[in-house]
């Protein structure tokens, strides 16, 4: 396909965002056709991301725009686990669900493991084209259809979700258990399940206390708070 990205470059302010924009589809991918896609058939909020400032967490490098409604939802946590504990993900499947930009799989994918899709919100796939460019992710999967993965990571599973569609996610992620998946999920408080979850069926991870300072948990755009489990 022959991309004629005049037009979003132009409309890009950031001028460092719209070279590496440039650079990305001047390299070699196969996959540059989907991002092609999606940028123009999400044009007209390009302008949104102009008025943005980022978020850099300086724990990962990784950057995002800083999107207001998405305080405290942010992936950070479970990316710093992922890039300290990377030999637990190489050459396994791995599907992402997430209510961020991505960067679970944008870690994922810079720490050299594979990435067979990313579920994200269809109004924050351009903010994570944005970020995948940014970070230097290549290219991420977004919501593909019937793949078949070793390992499923739910982020922020509960945070902004009605309580029925929590308890459906606490069911998919049993049931993709017993499939014989390894399943993680991240999450600030439990208790948003109330009494509905098995105490016994979910292992702490890592709570994150003691991975941030005091000043880094009280700053709660960057989901710091998000502890990770592993559903057992």
């Amino acid at each position: 396909m022959k991309y004629n990205l005049k037009p979003i470059i132009q409309k890009i302010s950031d001028k460092d965002l719209a070279e590496k924009v440039q650079a990305f589809f001047s390299e070699p991918n196969e996959n540059k056709d989907v991002y092609y896609d999606i940028m123009l058939n999400h044009y007209g909020l390009i302008e949104k991301y102009n008025d943005l400032g980022y978020l850099f967490d300086p724990h990962t490098g990784l950057i995002v725009h800083d999107l207001p409604y998405l305080y405290g939802n942010h992936s950070y946590s479970m990316c710093k686990y992922i890039k300290e504990n990377f030999i637990d993900f190489v050459n396994k499947d791995i599907t992402v669900i997430t209510e961020d930009f991505g960067i679970i799989s944008q870690q994922l994918k810079i720490c050299g493991c594979r990435v067979l899709s990313t579920t994200i919100f269809p109004e924050l796939y351009l903010g994570a084209i944005f970020s995948t460019i940014m970070n230097g992710a290549g290219y991420i999967p977004i919501n593909q259809k019937s793949v078949e993965s070793d390992l499923i990571i739910v982020s922020s599973s509960f945070a902004s979700q009605s309580f029925y569609d929590a308890y459906n996610m606490w069911n998919l992620m049993l049931d993709l258990k017993l499939q014989g998946k390894e399943v993680y999920f991240t999450c600030n408080a439990l208790n948003d399940l109330k009494n509905h979850y098995l105490p016994n069926k979910i292992e702490l991870v890592s709570d994150t206390q003691s991975c941030y300072s005091s000043e880094e948990l009280a700053d709660l755009r960057y989901g710091y708070k998000n502890k990770i489990y592993r559903i057992v």
